[in-house]
């Protein structure tokens, strides 16, 4: 009598060999590749800032004692602030972009990365426009 051999089942990848090698990335070398663009992005931004604080500081002479800054608020003396206080949106803007580089210098997710240099360049967008809004709005020149 014949023995049978007994066929021993096999996963379908177990017999494929492939000769495929992970590139090896040192993680100092990946940490500093991602947090350069976004060093040198920051520092643009709070120079552009810092250029419209400068901005302000020189216009001051030709800009009303009372500035509509508060230009979402109702109608009325609720809107107006100390031509002072343009500063503020270069503040803010200056601050966000601080805080989202210290985030950046934590996490290595390059997605978040990506989500904090385009919140601070709108940011700093936005408040740039509306300064100078304000300041060709009201100022004489």
């Amino acid at each position: 009598m014949a023995v049978k051999k007994r066929k021993v089942w096999r996963r379908p990848s177990a017999h494929i060999k492939t000769n495929f090698k992970a590139p090896v990335v040192h993680t100092s070398d990946a940490k500093e590749s991602l947090k350069t663009p976004f060093a040198k992005r920051s520092l643009a931004l709070l120079a552009l800032n810092t250029l419209v604080i400068v901005l302000i500081i020189v216009v001051h002479n030709s800009l009303p004692p009372e500035v509509p800054l508060f230009y979402g608020l109702a109608r009325g003396k609720d809107q107006l602030a100390a031509s002072n206080l343009l500063v503020i949106p270069s503040l803010v803007s200056m601050s966000v972009v601080i805080i989202n580089f210290l985030v950046s210098n934590i996490t290595t997710d390059k997605f978040l990365r990506t989500t904090l240099i385009s919140t601070s360049i709108v940011i700093t967008f936005f408040s740039i426009i509306t300064t100078l809004k304000i300041i060709f709005l009201v100022g004489s020149f």
